[in-house]
Formats: C-alpha cells, structure tokens, sequence
C-alpha cells in the first residue's frame, strides 16, 4: 500500500473514532427520551454518520461508505417522520453504531475495508419496516414563495 493511502487510512480511523464516540453521546442521551427525540440530537446523531460515510467515501473504503450510508437512512427516515424512535430503532441504532466502531478498528488492523455481515444490514431493513403512522400536524403558517424555494424537503417537515 502506497504510503499516501496508509496516512488516508489512518486519518480516517482517528477521525472516525472521533465521529463515533460523537455519535455515542447523541445515542446516550436519545435512548433517556421518548420516540419523539429532540431534532437537534437526532441532527447530530445523523451529522456524525454522515461525515463518516463522507470520510469513508473520500479514502476508498466503499464497503464502509455503504455500511454507513445504510445506517444513515434509518436515522433520515426517524428525522423525517416517516418512522418513531422506539425500541426497534433504538436497538438497530445502538448495534449500528457497535458495527461501525468495529468497523473503524478493522480498518485499523487490516489497512484496508472492513466487511459488514449480512446481518448488519438485514438489522436495518428490520427497522425500517413501518409499525405505526407517524402522523405529524401540517405547520399552519405558510411560507413565503421565496423562502419556500430554497428550504429542503427535510426543513419543510419540521
């Protein structure tokens, strides 16, 4: 392995152990509350995958970026409304976040991808899977033409 790559590597295992213990702290303080979590933990849980899918992505680790990127979907659908933050998702997220730190400390070892088990990612489709309409009142005010041009669909919902 080129020398380049070792050092991307290892940039890449400091800053995902970084991101993930970031992400266990949001996980910490989700799990105390109910399935309607605070949006700003829950943001912050969703930055921390993303960036590690991001950096994982941008070194060559593409079986890392799509484990990440799985994980990361569950967390969008949770922000979205479109599934609650129960025991199935606080399970699929805490397992999640378990992977991916194991993850990191393969690539650590190996210097190179680490492998996600089918199981991983059949875990997540479990989660995934609708158990209850979350339903959300539709805001009362309407925005302005400009401003409701430029927000994402993500800001609309909350």
């Amino acid at each position: 392995m080129p020398e380049g790559s070792a050092r991307f590597l290892r940039e890449f295992v400091s800053e995902g152990e970084t991101l993930l213990a970031q992400a266990e702290e949001h996980l910490s303080v989700l799990s105390e509350g109910s399935e309607d979590p605070a949006p700003q933990t829950l943001n912050a849980l969703f930055r921390a995958v993303h960036s590690l899918k991001g950096v994982a992505g941008m070194v060559g680790l593409p079986a890392f970026a799509e484990a990440a990127h799985a994980f990361e979907s569950l967390l969008d659908a949770v922000r979205r409304g479109q599934l609650p933050f129960d025991l199935v998702v606080a399970n699929a997220t805490r397992k999640s976040v378990e992977a991916l730190r194991k993850g990191v400390a393969e690539v650590a070892k190996k210097g190179s991808d680490a492998a996600f088990p089918p199981l991983y990612f059949a875990l997540i489709e479990k989660a995934r899977v609708p158990r209850v309409t979350v339903v959300r009142p539709e805001p009362e005010v309407s925005l302005p033409p400009d401003l409701a041009a430029v927000i994402s669909e993500y800001e609309r919902t909350r």
